[in-house]
């Protein structure tokens, strides 16, 4: 995980970053979680509460997310704000949406009670409680960046930055993806990776670097197929994985009408 240095309740000026994860009952949730180092290891030593907002099914979906964001973003923003009024320290760490409910958590000092702070709380679209009985192990898995989750940021950051500049994400277009490993080992890669399309561009001066490219859309639907393919071949080949690039594409203007002087020019050259 990444150092940071905002030790805030409330993590305004940290790293924060999305993950998908399933529910005991098999749900679709989304998590969103505080990378910070510092925090990380204040939860092995402190306590962690989980707020627990079961959403009134009036406002929840198909599929089990709720349709009452703004609500629930209020509630959060002002359970930060009651920890932060305590003289104990404490601090959001993540917060999970799915299975129709919120859970919002918090690591804290053993001194501070939580639940007594929760239950001054209430809220119009969902019922709260608190839970704070599970080991850290479960908590760390859940909440804890992998190595495909890093992965999977970079490339929303990286898409985000394209369409920032104006690419098209549907438009085809060279993209170029870098490894780095023994020349052997990456060898074997480029072998593995070529029944899937992807050709080797150019080998690092060093041969320690390999860069594999590929026509393809730069998209999310594009990088949700290819990103785990990539890091497990570079896993079992004994490779790092280092990400990808690719330039800007924009859609091609079209062409305006001619002007009605030019389509009548036109047309008498025609007759």
């Amino acid at each position: 995980m990444d150092n940071a240095t905002d030790m805030s309740v409330g993590g305004e000026n940290d790293r924060w970053m999305l993950l998908e994860r399933q529910s005991d009952e098999g749900g679709f949730m989304v998590v969103r979680t505080r990378v910070n180092d510092d925090i990380h290891e204040c939860a092995r030593a402190n306590r962690i509460t989980a707020v627990i907002c079961d959403i009134d099914a009036r406002h929840v979906n198909d599929s089990g997310m709720p349709l009452c964001m703004d609500a629930l973003y209020d509630l959060e923003d002002h359970l930060i704000a009651m920890v932060a009024d305590r003289a104990e320290p404490g601090f959001h760490t993540a917060s999970a949406t799915g299975d129709g409910r919120r859970t919002i958590y918090f690591v804290h000092a053993p001194e501070l009670d939580l639940a007594a702070v929760v239950a001054m709380v209430s809220s119009d679209v969902a019922v709260i409680a608190c839970n704070s009985h599970f080991a850290f192990k479960t908590y760390d898995a859940f909440v804890t960046p992998t190595q495909l989750d890093t992965q999977v940021d970079g490339d929303r950051r990286v898409i985000s930055s394209l369409n920032t500049h104006g690419d098209d994400g549907s438009i085809p277009r060279k993209i170029d993806f870098w490894f780095y490993g023994d020349r052997a080992d990456l060898e074997g890669l480029a072998a593995n990776l070529s029944a899937s399309g992807l050709l080797i561009d150019h080998w690092l001066e060093d041969e320690t670097g390999l860069v594999l490219t590929c026509d393809a859309p730069a998209n999310f639907s594009t990088f949700a197929e290819l990103t785990p393919m990539l890091l497990e071949a570079a896993a079992a080949s004994g490779v790092r994985y280092d990400g990808w690039e690719t330039l800007v594409i924009k859609e091609p203007e079209s062409q305006s009408n001619p002007s009605f002087f030019k389509r009548l020019l036109v047309q008498g050259k025609a007759d």
